[in-house]
């Protein structure tokens, strides 16, 4: 009697799913595609994938392979919009957009300052940036260093 061999792929569905997720954030987080790129991505990966549905059903059953890539190919590009939504960087009140050399950063520290072996650790969070006297609403986390004095 001949056994068979089922491939891991086949009993794990949520596996087939998850990595394209996986390659999207990876994507995202390393390259940082533009959101119109993603957007544009999705939208054609997806009129593709439903004009499948359209054709007679001997083709698109011959076609199947070429479903399953459209399919991850919109996963991975919705990873990559989350991605992007999720990045501080890519909102407007963000303080990396204002602040400049002569910028101050109000700054609100919630945790107990860790002590280093030379310095002083703490996390922030930027409440506001002030150039030359206007105080401009912003925010971000930061690390700030404080050195110990001799």
């Amino acid at each position: 009697m001949q056994s068979y061999r089922i491939p891991f792929w086949k009993t794990s569905p949520f596996c087939r799913l998850l990595l394209p997720l996986i390659i999207g954030i990876i994507l995202q987080w390393y390259i940082q595609f533009s959101f119109s790129f993603i957007i544009i991505c999705i939208v054609c990966f997806f009129t593709a994938f439903l004009l499948l549905y359209f054709i007679s059903l001997a083709i698109r059953f011959k076609l199947q392979w070429l479903q399953g890539i459209l399919l991850q190919l919109v996963i991975a590009s919705f990873a990559m919009l989350i991605v992007f939504q999720k990045d501080i960087r890519h909102h407007a009140n963000w303080y990396g957009h204002y602040y400049n050399d002569s910028s101050n950063l109000m700054i609100r520290i919630d945790e107990p300052v860790i002590e280093k072996e030379k310095s002083f650790k703490a996390d922030g969070y930027v409440e506001a940036v002030i150039n030359a006297g206007k105080i401009i609403p912003a925010k971000g986390k930061i690390l700030i260093y404080f050195s110990k004095d001799t």
